[in-house]
C-alpha cells in the first residue's frame, strides 16, 4: 500500500501536507495518511459488542418475537464471488420491560433454493407466533420474496414484508442507540 511517506516529492512540495491529512477523518486519515486502503466507515464503528449484556437465556415473558431476514443468493466461488454476502436472519424479542433481547442469529451463503429451505426450516423451529420479516427490496426480487411470503402463509407462517426506505446503517441507528 503506498501512503504520504512513498511520495517525497509532494512531502518536499507541500511540507503542510501531512498536518492536513492527520486533520482528516479517521476514514480518510487512514486511507491517506497510512495507505489503508481497506479502512471503510463499518469498521470505525456503528456497534460495539461490549454495549451488550450476553445472557445465557431468552426472556420468559416476552410479548413479541421477530425473525427478520436479509436476502442474498450467492455462493462463494473462485471465479467471481468469493467473498460474497450472507443471507442472515435475526431473532429478536420484546419483552414485558420492554427489553430487546437478539435470541437467535443464521447466516448462509448459498443460492436462493438453499436460503429458501433455511428460511422455511427456521421458521418451523421459531414456532407459528414468531413473526416473520422479509425485505421487499426495490432492487429486485420482488415476485420472488412476494412468491415466497405466500409459501411462509400457506405453511401457517406470520410473513410480513418490509420495503426499505432508508440505507442499513441509516435503519440500524435506533437499534444501536
Amino acid at each position: 500500500p503506498g501512503n504520504i511517506y512513498s511520495n517525497p516529492v509532494l512531502m518536499k512540495s507541500d511540507p503542510s501536507y501531512i498536518s492536513k491529512l492527520k486533520a482528516l477523518p479517521l476514514v480518510e486519515k487512514e486511507r491517506l495518511l497510512y495507505g489503508s486502503w481497506y479502512a471503510r466507515e463499518s469498521a470505525s464503528g456503528y456497534w460495539k459488542q461490549h454495549w451488550v449484556t450476553e445472557v445465557l437465556y431468552p426472556p420468559a415473558r416476552v410479548l413479541k418475537r421477530v425473525r427478520a431476514w436479509d436476502l442474498a443468493f450467492t455462493q462463494p466461488n473462485e471465479s467471481s464471488s468469493k467473498n460474497p454476502d450472507y443471507t442472515a436472519g435475526v431473532l429478536m424479542s420484546k419483552d414485558i420491560k420492554s427489553l430487546y433481547t437478539v435470541e437467535d442469529v443464521v447466516r448462509i451463503r448459498d443460492r436462493a433454493h438453499v436460503v429458501e429451505e433455511l428460511i422455511l426450516n427456521t421458521a418451523k423451529a421459531d414456532g407459528a407466533s414468531v413473526v416473520v420479516g422479509l425485505p421487499l427490496d426495490p432492487s429486485g426480487g420482488g415476485a420472488y420474496v412476494k412468491g415466497l411470503q405466500k409459501r411462509l402463509l400457506e405453511a401457517g407462517f406470520i410473513c410480513r414484508l418490509v420495503k426499505p426506505t432508508r440505507a442499513k446503517v441509516q435503519r440500524f441507528a435506533p437499534f444501536a442507540a
